[in-house]
């Protein structure tokens, strides 16, 4: 799972865009950019865009849980791992 926090963004907004790549958080964050705070397309240039993909943070490892014998990490939706 991939994020990024509107608010690390530059906005004052406690939204936070999730997904399982980077172009999914592209996509979501510029539909909520546009649709929520008024940016038009254009205003997405690279430039923003290469802004944003510096603050998206890999969080699978949060989700993760220790096993009951501590050998091996557990995920109810990923089965062991």
């Amino acid at each position: 799972m991939k994020t990024l926090a509107c608010r690390e963004a530059g906005f004052d907004c406690d939204y936070v865009v999730k997904g399982e790549t980077e172009e999914e958080i592209m996509r979501s964050g510029e539909e909520h950019a546009v649709n929520v705070h008024g940016m038009k397309k254009e205003d997405c240039t690279p430039e923003f865009k290469e802004k944003l993909r510096g603050l998206i943070k890999d969080t699978w490892c949060k989700t993760l849980a220790w096993s009951e014998d501590k050998t091996r990490f557990k995920n109810n939706n990923l089965g062991q791992i």
